[in-house]
């Protein structure tokens, strides 16, 4: 039976919306990553418009977790097109999914984050309460991967402590 409207508005407010900022501590992981020092984010707000906009040279993206699929393919195309060298694309951690396996396909490398990235509230919402993981793919212009079922991938883990504002990269041998 679901919950009437009053009796859980925190709740609420978060299921109206998949627009939620970025915590600073993963944007210094991106410029990192993407070997930036500023970033191009096409949906800082309002996502949609991203997809039409041109991308940058060194693209981090935070999409609405609901429109994955789309935002993995315009990912791929910004790199095969040369539109963007590096795109870094940060979305749940599903591995069950298939657009979790589109993305493994494309993606030179992969990062996964440890604790669960809570993200900030945009236009007065409540503070997230994540209750995935969360992924990060590389979509590296320079060296495409073909989309194959290989299972072999550069990945790695992050860790990030977000009291501290750090963060720490571990690889997988």
């Amino acid at each position: 039976m679901p919950l009437p409207k009053s009796a859980s508005p925190k709740y609420v407010t978060q299921a109206k919306t998949d627009e939620w900022g970025t915590p600073p501590v993963v944007l210094d992981f991106a410029r990192y990553v993407l070997g930036a020092n500023s970033l191009f984010d096409p949906c800082p707000k309002g996502g949609k418009s991203g997809l039409e906009r041109r991308w940058g040279r060194h693209t981090y993206v935070n999409p609405p977790f609901s429109e994955k699929l789309v935002w993995i393919e315009r990912a791929w195309l910004a790199v095969t097109k040369g539109e963007s060298r590096l795109v870094l694309l940060h979305l749940p951690n599903s591995t069950e999914t298939a657009w979790f396996i589109r993305a493994w396909k494309y993606a030179a490398r992969i990062y996964f984050a440890c604790p669960r990235i809570n993200h900030l509230p945009q236009c007065g919402q409540s503070a997230s309460q994540n209750t995935k993981g969360s992924v990060f793919f590389l979509f590296d212009g320079d060296n495409l991967v073909p989309p194959t079922n290989s299972p072999r991938k550069q990945v790695a883990w992050v860790r990030f402590n977000f009291r501290k504002g750090t963060w720490e990269l571990h690889e997988l041998d």
